[in-house]
């Protein structure tokens, strides 16, 4: 087909005037899926991404439409789709391209064909495959301590900073992540740049945290239309609705810390409603990683226990809620008590990526990458004078030596991680001895013989003498902690049973009335009967401790665990319920 000189200046003149004013029409072709400069595709497991171009042509007489591929500026491939107008004045068409998640830039150039002539429509830049995550919360998820680092592959869904940097409607467009606003964070930028230098793949976060913000402010949801860009829920719907990913690797949250300033205990019940809309909204999320918040420690004059409370309840998260992990950042080294330092937050990042590595970039060190979570605990002696806790199988934990530091007197003070665990929520009273770490158990013994039946690790309030350098009444303690070999922090937990250790021969006599195994002895096939629908954590672990089994059960009242090839002897099965309680029974291996 031959054009003429003025009708190229004409179809110029449409082609821009169109573009601008209806978006996805450009001259007579309406674009219903179309890349944008900058666009991540999400990859799938074969790290590639479709690209799909598809819309409508208004006018006759065209036989197809192509896209050409560029990687680089170099031609890499060619897609074409036939129109069949079908007596009609319009066809349809649509192309589905592929191309290779990695740090390499890919253009799309769409033709209108007509024999030997083509008309190229539009063209788009810098498009790239790789993966997307989304993180929510409040400041320590917002982080927004700014870096010198940036990369065009580490990208977002936000505008460039400008003179009124607040979240509005607009925040929709595709940009590098490391000066937009709203900003990554300085950890989410970390987890990028991790993942482009170590792994190679271009990464889309999109972070929709706002600090100072409580769990209820989350949950108002415009049920008429979640995406609502004007609630603080929709705000982030809606703009990883912009990007419409097809599948997001990781969902962070970070939150908890409004709650314990406040003294708001209704955590758990509000979170159950903000994960249920979650569910409804992002069903492309693999997994929600749940991250415990670390220690606010306020005024010990009021000992309140809301903050070992929380504390715990994101960490069992991963145990009573579907696509849940977690982590925990005590530890972390540049924590001030509230916030971090930009070094602090972006080693944040970093552990976050060797966590995440092994799920999603199949990374084989999974050498104490995770954080060391309570297990059990249990007396060992029969004059309850030492416990015994175990955590997570394959740590490799570490007993902080003391420390001293300056307290409030100006005095010298001492802390020693043996005073931060506690008996039966007396945070006040010091009643363990010594303790120290073997593998993946850490042996406490008493100052005396005990009665107590809960134990917990890291105080819920501010010790006495404490530091406080922000003179706000807000305790700052940078450690001794429980680590693991890779400096990563143990949970804290809150409240947990301790067990009168199934190897003295005791066991509880509600355990009856809650559950019954069977057959015992058992060949192949273990049965658990619940006598009501069970919530918690299931193991099963041998007289040396080692977890043969464990996972989170949600509202179950029989379960079947086949133990076939495991050795024969005894074996401890331990249920968690959601409120902390341990309840334990023996079973005998044939």
């Amino acid at each position: 087909m031959n054009f003429t000189s003025k009708k190229i200046i004409g179809l110029l003149f449409l082609l821009v005037f169109c573009a601008e004013t209806y978006g996805q029409r450009v001259y007579s072709v309406v674009f219903n899926q179309l890349p944008k400069d900058m666009q991540l595709y999400a990859r799938d497991d074969n790290n590639l991404a479709e690209v799909p171009i598809s819309g409508i042509i208004e006018i006759p007489g065209w036989s197809h439409f192509s896209v050409v591929v560029y990687r680089n500026g170099e031609r890499v491939g060619y897609k074409k789709s036939v129109l069949n107008y079908a007596g009609k004045s319009s066809a349809s068409f649509e192309m589905k391209p592929q191309i290779k998640a990695e740090l390499a830039d890919y253009s799309f150039e769409v033709f209108a064909c007509k024999e030997l002539d083509s008309l190229s429509i539009i063209k788009r830049n810098e498009v790239v495959a790789g993966d997307f995550y989304v993180i929510s919360g409040q400041s320590n998820a917002s982080a927004t301590i700014f870096g010198d680092w940036s990369s065009k592959y580490a990208r977002t869904i936000a505008r460039i900073p400008d003179n009124n940097p607040v979240i509005t409607p607009g925040d929709t467009m595709w940009i590098p992540a490391a000066w937009s606003w709203t900003y990554v964070g300085a950890w989410g930028l970390e987890l990028q740049r991790n993942i482009i230098e170590k792994e190679g793949i271009p990464t889309c976060v999109i972070n929709g945290s706002i600090p100072g913000k409580k769990i209820s402010d989350f949950l108002m949801r415009d049920q008429a239309n979640p995406a609502n860009p004007n609630t603080l829920y929709g705000s982030l719907l809606n703009r990883v609705g912009k990007a419409n990913p097809t599948r997001i690797r990781k969902f962070f949250w970070v939150h908890g810390e409004q709650e314990i300033f406040e003294y708001i205990t209704n955590y758990p019940q509000e979170y159950d409603l903000l994960y249920k809309n979650w569910i409804t909204d992002y069903k492309t999320v693999e997994e929600f990683v749940v991250l415990q918040a670390n220690l606010i420690l306020l005024n010990h004059t009021n000992p309140n226990p809301v903050g070992g409370l929380i504390r715990d309840f994101l960490r069992r998260t991963k145990y009573l809620y579907e696509k849940t992990d977690h982590f925990t950042p005590i530890a972390t080294p540049g924590y001030d008590g509230v916030h971090y330092s930009r070094a602090g937050y972006e080693e944040l990042g970093r552990r976050l990526f060797r966590f995440i590595r092994p799920s999603v970039y199949k990374s084989t060190d999974l050498d104490n990458v995770r954080c060391p979570d309570i297990v059990r605990a249990a007396y060992t002696t029969e004059k309850k004078d030492e416990i015994v806790l175990t955590f997570s199988e394959g740590q490799e934990l570490k007993w902080a030596a003391d420390t001293t530091v300056k307290g409030q007197d100006g005095q010298p003070l001492t802390l020693r991680l043996k005073d931060f665990f506690y008996l039966d929520g007396n945070e006040i009273n010091q009643q363990v001895s010594s303790g120290r770490a073997e593998g993946n158990k850490v042996i406490l013994t008493l100052k005396e013989p005990a009665n107590a039946t809960k134990i917990s690790y890291l105080p819920s309030f501010m010790p006495k003498n404490l530091p406080d350098p922000t003179g706000l009444l807000i305790g700052f303690l940078s450690g001794p902690f429980l680590t693991n070999k890779r400096g990563l922090g143990a949970f804290s937990f809150n409240n947990i049973t301790i067990e009168t250790s199934p190897i003295l021969g005791v066991e509880t006599a509600n355990n009856n009335s809650y559950w019954h195994l069977y057959p015992n002895p058992v060949t192949d096939l273990l049965k658990v009967n619940f006598q009501q629908p069970a919530t918690g954590k299931l193991t099963i672990h041998n007289l040396t401790g080692r977890v043969y089994f464990s996972k989170g059960l949600k509202a179950v009242e029989y379960y079947d665990v086949e133990v076939s090839t495991w050795p024969a002897g005894l074996y401890f099965v331990t249920m968690e319920d959601v409120n902390g309680k341990i309840l334990s029974k023996k079973i005998v291996k044939r």
